[in-house]
């Protein structure tokens, strides 16, 4: 087996092992769709005033954490350190499915976004795949899943620092 060879079963398992996590969260995406579409639609009445239930609920339930809370940090021995509350969202976000993208956890920073953003399309581009091949559409799936979530991404992360990384004093 040629160099080339090897190089383009690589550069495949790539392609392989990435179009399965673009289609896992194209079937998260399709399943939540499908329980949204799933519910009965309402008026806009109704959503609003679910809406403001909601909210009650919500509020409600953060007033009563917080006296449980208080109630609890009354009770405390000298010297312990009060707990941080700390309150986990059930659904991915949007935010999530773009770090899962481009494969770095979730809350890095810029600079590490972007090394991965690169180095996704350095992988896809570097790799001459066959014209109309299937392997190159799933590149170009890739890629074009890649420049969403790093869009989505900066919009969202301070660039700052990067621009500050590549001053020159």
């Amino acid at each position: 087996m040629g160099l080339t060879d090897r190089f383009y079963n690589l550069a495949k398992g790539y392609v392989d092992k990435m179009t399965q996590q673009v289609e896992s969260i194209d079937s998260d995406a399709l399943r939540e769709l499908d329980n949204y579409n799933a519910q009965p639609q309402k008026s806009a009445m109704e959503r609003a005033q679910d809406k403001i239930e909601r909210q009650r609920a919500a509020n409600a339930s953060a007033a009563n954490m917080n006296n449980k809370i208080r109630d609890t940090m009354d009770n405390l021995p000298p010297g312990y350190e009060t707990p941080i509350p700390q309150i986990a969202s059930q659904q991915p976000s949007t935010l999530d499915a773009a770090y899962r993208v481009l494969g770095v956890p979730r809350g890095s920073s810029y600079a590490d976004v972007k090394k991965a953003y690169e180095s996704i399309k350095a992988r896809l581009e570097a790799v001459t795949f066959p014209e109309g091949s299937v392997e190159q559409r799933q590149a170009q799936r890739i890629a074009q899943r890649a420049d969403s979530a790093f869009m989505y991404l900066a919009e969202t992360l301070d660039s700052s620092g990067d621009r500050f990384e590549r001053l020159e004093i």
